[in-house]
């Protein structure tokens, strides 16, 4: 035979998030959340979103001055090998253009 179990028995061992929301309802739930989210109690997932962007931003950039830092080295020796390997000064001038 099955017995018909009381309201707090059922809540009893839910997370306390839960035992709120069946207390006073979802939509006020969610309003509540809302309002704290804007009074600055609980922080925005947007602006922790707009953190992450400028961080990887930030990053690409470094990583973009590197990449053309590097590009010049490469260049700058590429002329150089150039120059070196030419026979004469008409194959030395097109060595000019690398750059």
């Amino acid at each position: 035979m099955t017995t018909m179990k009381t309201s707090a028995e059922i809540v009893n061992g839910l997370p306390i998030w839960v035992k709120v929301v069946t207390v006073v309802g979802f939509p006020i739930v969610v309003a509540a959340f809302f309002m704290a989210q804007s009074a600055g109690m609980i922080p925005s997932t947007t602006g922790r979103l707009v953190q992450v962007i400028e961080r990887r931003t930030a990053q690409s950039d470094q990583h973009i001055k590197t990449t053309e830092d590097l590009a010049v080295g490469i260049r700058r020796a590429m002329r150089i090998m150039c120059e070196n390997a030419a026979r004469d000064d008409s194959d030395r001038r097109r060595c000019g253009a690398i750059e």
